[in-house]
């Protein structure tokens, strides 16, 4: 069984909040920058070559759980302490995590994580897959930030700072294609948009989550659990994917709650045939062909049918 104390981690990331000393039209927390950053990780990874995607995920992981510990240091004064300080940090990072995922795979998950904050070559491909999905999701929601904030000295130098930084990326290919707002750019514009959908419209939860933020803590406990039942590589991908993108529809749908869905027989059938013509019309005809087939299993889509399970 998982720690409480780490799931209590998790959903801590959604009270932590991102650009608080700006002016914001919506709450923007680290939960759902996280959650968008692994989305856009995962088309990243899908355009490139020789990218593994445990080792994507299990980076990912890593930095999240990081990211909850240091979360009070804002991350340029972040980047410059570890340039610093970058032992010490990582060991006081380790001391309180320790206790929620020591159990985790007999202790390996922990072996592993140590071993990532100090070996700067452990998933090099991933780690900068990661970085520049991060980039990628910050930018995103600097656009929010920028409409409120236009008014304070200095906006416009943090804009063309963050304009900049896109060309550290610029030798991976998804990088050039989305900043050239290609496709693909319109499926990551639409899952960001799943953070202003909150759980749930009737039953307020606390902490308040999105429904951006809900598909990866699924995906996050999806993962531990495989690891659990010793799945195989294949299986650990496919659950944690099928999990962070298992609401993807209710961008287009709104998010609907289990009650309601079930209140009325056949609606449930109704919702499911309406999220696939949606599906076709304003999702697939952006995802490149060459992993479609691969995406739509993982949305549940098989032989036309919606089949979750």
């Amino acid at each position: 069984m998982l720690n409480p104390k780490l799931i209590e981690q998790l959903f801590a990331a959604a009270s932590i909040q991102r650009w608080n000393d700006y002016p914001r039209m919506v709450e923007l927390v680290e939960l759902d920058k996280q959650a968008h950053k692994f989305i856009i990780a995962y088309f990243m990874a899908n355009m490139e070559k020789d990218i593994n995607m445990v080792h994507l995920i299990e980076a990912g992981i890593f930095e999240f759980l990081r990211r909850v510990v240091v979360t009070d240091i804002r991350p340029d004064v972040f980047r410059k302490a570890l340039q610093l300080k970058e032992k010490e940090i990582n060991e006081w990072v380790l001391s309180k995590l320790s206790d929620s995922i020591s159990d985790i795979q007999g202790g390996k998950f922990l072996e592993r994580f140590e071993e990532y904050l100090k070996d700067l070559n452990m998933y090099k491909k991933e780690r900068f897959i990661l970085k520049a999905a991060s980039y990628l999701s910050t930018k995103w929601e600097f656009s929010i930030v920028y409409q409120t904030s236009q008014f304070l000295s200095g906006i416009d130098d943090v804009k063309e700072a963050v304009d900049e930084e896109i060309e550290d990326y610029y030798e991976l290919v998804s990088v050039r294609k989305i900043a050239l707002n290609k496709k693909i750019s319109k499926i990551i514009d639409l899952s960001g948009r799943l953070r202003f959908q909150k759980r749930w419209a009737q039953t307020p939860r606390v902490p308040e989550t999105s429904v951006l933020g809900h598909m990866l803590i699924v995906a996050i406990l999806g993962y531990f659990y495989s690891l659990h039942v010793g799945a195989c590589d294949k299986r650990i991908e496919n659950n944690f994917y099928c999990a962070l993108f298992h609401d993807l529809p209710e961008a287009l749908t709104r998010d609907i709650i289990s009650p309601v869905k079930y209140s009325v027989s056949g609606l449930d059938d109704i919702i499911s045939e309406y999220e696939i013509k949606v599906m076709d019309d304003k999702i697939f005809p952006y995802i490149p062909a060459n992993f479609l087939k691969d995406f739509k299993y993982i949305l549940g889509l098989y032989d036309g049918k919606k089949m979750n399970f």
